[in-house]
């Protein structure tokens, strides 16, 4: 369905679809509990709390905004269990107060309510918790809000928020190290996701276990990977159900083969001994629960990151020798700085730090890569590595930030200004679309005398960020020339 507006009756359907599969996938979701207590209850809890407000919705006489609002807030209030349960009931408390008053919905809006849904839950939360659902639920907002205006209709729309949910889920376990150890994504995250994943399959029509759990498609433009980037070995047992079948067998397989490399299953079929290498072991792990139980559950790291070379970057040699002429220097103990790698998107800013950390891994170079969320934790990061015996990059993808995120302000703390001097074994190494990192706007430049007495202090607060790295490396968009040059390079490769 392609779309640019949504009516409470479409809405509504989504919402019940949404309940649906979130209770049919709860015992995989239960599976998963094991924070903030391992009680395997968080499926359960979120699916009562939201099939109390599915009751209220069913029963609205007439159908509009405001009466689905109603419904959806107070009776997923009354039926909230649990703290997965109270804070769903937060986001959909928050996403109710905006939509509430409307005829019906555009891109916009629904971007405020998401806004507005996690805001709510998060004040809810006494200590809120990153690596959680508040986290997941935090990442639709974020990237609803990056697509807003670039979206054609609510399909893509939907499309990218729940894309990049299932990346971000897949990420808890470098937040809670509590998942970590056990192998698994957060559940309250996986519970929202199913919540998605349900309210699109309603809304478009669409398998959406082979849209997000197979494959994703490639952005425009881009090609996709000759070969991926395999990160974790994780090996498992798989205690099958009594109804698992070869059928079941050929369908994990497969699944295990497109979401990672080496693949084998052995063992008999009521416990099977499983091993893949994978870049998403939370995603093996998750689909090897809806088979069964799982014990022995074992997450090697692959230290040295492979198939991303310097080498493999074809052109940009001016920029690359600027950035390993810097590295080169930190990891020998000589004054280095640090670097901002900034340009048109695509041009291999990322792929050079990944480079970078190969070529110098044997002489003692760590990566640690840090997102957004976590730059309140900085400091206590690099209290942890200081002292050892290794040359630590803090590495930030995709830098950037909008005018009302201060988030920013952690960073530039660390990189210059602070009471204490940066550790000699520590870097910060970053990439970013934006040269200045943080969104201006004209009137920070012209001035406002409704809103700013100081336009100057402003524009300078929001340069300053930028102006703290060292080194700069621009990547942009190769010529004409250039760019048959690199494509003769890869053809030749």
């Amino acid at each position: 369905m392609q779309s640019n507006k949504i009516d409470a009756r479409t809405l509504a359907d989504m919402f019940l679809a949404g309940a649906k599969r979130l209770e049919s996938e709860k015992e995989i979701i239960n599976e998963l509990n094991v924070f903030p207590v391992p009680d395997g209850d968080t499926g359960t809890n979120m699916s009562l709390t939201i099939m109390s407000a599915v009751n209220e919705v069913e029963n609205i006489g007439d159908m509009n905004l405001m009466t689905l609002s109603k419904a959806i807030s107070s009776g997923s209030l009354r039926g909230a269990r649990g703290n997965s349960g109270v804070i769903l009931s937060q986001l959909f408390r928050g996403f109710t107060k905006i939509i509430k008053d409307k005829e019906e919905l555009d891109m916009e809006v629904f971007t405020q309510a998401l806004q507005k849904g996690v805001e709510t839950a998060y004040k809810a939360v006494m200590k809120p918790k990153e690596g959680t659902i508040l986290t997941v639920a935090r990442a639709v907002a974020e990237r609803a809000l990056e697509v807003n205006t670039g979206s054609e209709d609510f399909d893509s729309y939907f499309k990218e928020i729940i894309f990049y949910a299932e990346d971000v889920l897949q990420k808890t376990p470098d937040m809670l190290p509590v998942l970590k150890e056990a192998g698994v994504v957060d559940s309250g995250g996986q519970g929202l996701l199913e919540i998605l994943k349900g309210g699109y399959a309603e809304y478009s029509g669409e398998d959406v276990d082979a849209i997000f759990t197979v494959s994703k498609p490639c952005a425009a433009g881009s090609a996709p990977s000759k070969e991926k980037i395999i990160t974790y070995e994780t090996s498992l047992t798989l205690l099958t159900k009594s109804s698992y079948d070869k059928e079941d067998s050929e369908n994990l397989l497969e699944y295990l083969d497109a979401n990672g490399k080496g693949a084998r299953i052995t063992g008999q079929q009521e416990s099977l001994s499983i091993s893949v290498f994978s870049d998403e072991p939370g995603r093996i792990i998750s689909k090897c629960l809806s088979f069964g139980t799982i014990d022995n559950v074992v997450i090697k790291p692959i230290t040295n990151i492979a198939h991303v070379y310097l080498e493999d970057l074809v052109g940009y040699e001016i920029a690359k020798q600027k950035l390993i002429e810097n590295t080169e220097a930190f990891v020998e103990g000589r004054p280095a700085n640090n670097c901002l790698l900034f340009g048109d998107a695509g041009t291999g800013k990322s792929s050079a730090i990944k480079g970078i950390m190969n070529k110098y891994y044997d002489k003692g170079l760590r990566l640690i890569e840090l997102y957004k969320h976590q730059f309140k934790d900085i400091n206590d990061i690099i209290a942890q590595i200081k002292n050892r015996n290794y040359r630590f990059i803090i590495y930030m993808d995709d830098l950037s930030f909008e005018d009302f995120e201060t988030d920013y302000k952690y960073l530039k703390a660390v990189i210059e200004g602070g009471l204490e001097k940066k550790p000699e074994n520590v870097l910060i190494y970053a990439t970013s679309n934006r040269r200045h990192l943080i969104r201006e706007n004209y009137e920070d430049k012209e001035g406002d005398i409704r809103s700013d007495m100081h336009t100057s202090d402003t524009v300078q607060e929001k340069l300053s960020l930028a102006y703290r790295f060292g080194v700069t490396i621009y990547f942009g968009a190769p010529v004409k020339k250039e760019f048959h040059r690199i494509l003769k390079g890869i053809a030749d490769a």
